[in-house]
This record gives structure tokens, sequence and C-alpha cells, in this order.
């Protein structure tokens, strides 16, 4: 008697795990995946779940400069097929900086899904334009090449002329103007925005003159070479100022101290009289 009533209760407890297998088979086939944390284990078996910092939008200022960052970002709601137009409409007024000229042309727009496409074709028209881009970094050469020639201006450091040319660059690099096409248009303006002495020894390397011999890639290798030169001068001169700012002191006091001047007293001239 007892070893039928083992049975059938073994029987029934297959079922019921025959029963919990197939519904949760169910419940997995129509619950959508959700996004997994990342969550790290430690030695003492305490789960941490990473957390990093919330990203914000940069604020668009309506200068040109700052169109390629805050597209670069943007970009990511605006290709997003799950935001509405509306939604990416609220997005976009609230990307952009109070009282600027990119908040004045995005307000002038009824918030309304149907004139997002047409307020973002007009911010992309006024300040997003490649032409229009390209044309303000060249120009932003030629101020580094003005503020060389004139004479009494404050001059920039080494270092701050060579990262902003590269940055230039590489930004003129991301709209299409490269080296291999334009050198010849941007290596007088990067020669003619450094110190006399970085051309001095410029000259002096002989990397000029191998360059010339090449012949096919002349401009481009140029440009290449005195971007590495630079670069050398750059970081040698980083390197003295930490061997001179070595023990706290400053390294202006050490370039501007100068050596006193030993005070001589003159001997009283004593006239001779025959």
């Amino acid at each position: 008697m007892h070893e039928d009533d083992s049975n059938k209760e073994l029987e029934s407890d297959d079922a019921y795990k025959k029963q919990y297998q197939t519904a949760q088979m169910k419940i997995a086939e129509v619950t959508p995946s959700l996004p997994v944390n990342v969550t790290r284990t430690s030695s003492t078996g305490a789960v941490k779940t990473s957390k990093f910092p919330k990203l914000e939008l940069p604020k668009f200022s309506g200068y040109i400069k700052d169109w390629l960052p805050f597209w670069s970002q943007f970009k990511k709601i605006h290709d997003d097929p799950a935001i509405s137009n509306e939604d990416k409409m609220q997005y976009l007024q609230e990307a952009m900086m109070v009282d600027s000229r990119a908040s004045e042309l995005v307000k002038s727009f009824p918030p309304t899904g149907e004139n997002y496409t047409k307020a973002i074709a007009s911010l992309k028209n006024r300040f997003g334009r490649d032409d229009i881009i390209v044309e303000f970094y060249v120009r932003e050469l030629l101020t580094l090449v003005l503020q060389n020639a004139v004479r009494g201006n404050k001059k920039l450091s080494l270092a701050s002329i060579y990262d902003k040319v590269e940055c230039y660059i590489r930004t003129l690099e991301t709209l299409g103007v490269t080296t291999d096409r334009c050198a010849a248009m941007l290596y007088p303006l990067v020669e003619s925005s450094l110190p006399e002495e970085v051309i001095r020894a410029w000259q002096r390397s002989g990397q000029r003159e191998a360059v010339e011999a090449n012949g096919q890639r002349e401009t481009t290798d140029r440009l290449e070479k005195l971007l590495r030169l630079l670069q050398l001068k750059v970081e040698n001169e980083e390197l003295i100022d930490m061997a001179l700012t070595g023990f706290g002191l400053p390294m202006d006091q050490e370039r501007t101290k100068k050596p006193k001047q030993s005070r001589r007293q003159t001997p009283p001239v004593r006239a001779s009289f025959s």
C-alpha cells in the first residue's frame, strides 16, 4: 500500500515538473529581451554593477567651430527610428544654447514633428555646410600667420601653435581636405605660422632638400615632415621644462633670473701735476 502511494507521489512530482518547465519555455518566448547591466563578482562573492556618468548633449552655441562636436553627438538622436519627430524637436530645442543665433533659428519653427526636418535642414545650411567649415579653418590658419607676422603681438608658445595647427589640419581631413590633395595650400600656411627659429631649424635639417629630391609627393612629404619636426621640438621643450621645473622651482623664474652684476667702484682719478 505504501509503495503505491509513493509511486503516485513520484508521478505527481514529475507531472508538476513538466508543467513548470513548459510554462517557463512559454514565458521565455513571449518575454522581450532586456538590456543586461555589466556586473562584476568580487572575491567575496558580492556582485557589483558598474555605473557610468550620465552623458549630456553639448549645447550648440551657433559658432561654426562648435558644429562638428555638436552634430557628432546629436546625430545619434537624429538617426534613432525609435524616437518620434516630436520628441526629436524637443531634444533639438533643449540642445541650443540660450539666446544664441542657433536657438533663435530653431525657435522660429513651431515645435511640431513636421517642422523638425525643416529645422535640421536650416541648421545644416546655416552652420553645417562643409564649404563654410573648411573656409573657417583655413581662416584660422591665416590668423596664426598674421599673429606671427605682426611684430608687437604677444607670441604664442610653440606647443600652442602645434596644438592649433594639428587640430585645424585634422578637422580639415575629416571634411575631406586631405594633405594629399591640398598640401600645396596648407604647407605655406603652416610654415608661415611658425617662429623664425623653427623655420631656420627646418631649413638646416636637410629634410626639405631630401623631400624635394623625390619629386612626386614633394609638397605632401614636406608638410608631413615639417609637422613631425614641430612635434619633436614641442616634445623636447616639454622635457626641458620638466628639467627646469625640478624641485618645485617655477620655470619662468629660472629663465628670467639674471646673474647679479658685480658692483665695482671706480677708482678715483688722481691728477698728476708735474
